[in-house]
């Protein structure tokens, strides 16, 4: 197995910017057109990680603020129960260091690992 990490701090700026940049390119549209197409709060394609908190905001109650933030909480929860499913003293996931590696030098380390197994 193969795992990834960094720096809780600088992955939970990623996090951020990358909630931004979903907004940004269009996620309150996306999930317009699926209520507008029946999709409901309690189906379980909507229970994907931030799309009811946008669905609240598209029905006015929440705004913009307040549903980032939730988001953002919990993003951070799934990262927490992540640390603890995937333990980094687990000798058997080949664990990299994000930041340490650009993406070509990982591209090559997965794949010689592929080819090893």
């Amino acid at each position: 197995m193969i795992g990834l990490t960094m720096d809780r701090t600088e992955l939970y700026k990623r996090i951020d910017a990358r909630i931004d940049n979903m907004f940004t390119i269009g996620w309150v549209e996306e999930v317009r057109v699926l209520i507008d197409k029946g999709y409901t709060q309690d189906m379980s394609s909507m229970s994907a990680l931030g799309y009811r908190d946008v669905a609240s905001l598209i029905r006015g109650e929440i705004d913009i603020g307040e549903t980032k933030r939730r988001i953002r909480k919990a993003s951070r929860r799934l990262v927490r129960r992540q640390a603890s499913w995937f333990s980094i003293d687990d000798a058997s996931i080949n664990w990299y260091e994000v930041r340490d590696l650009s993406i070509t030098q990982l591209h090559t380390n997965v794949k010689n690992w592929i080819s090893s197994i």
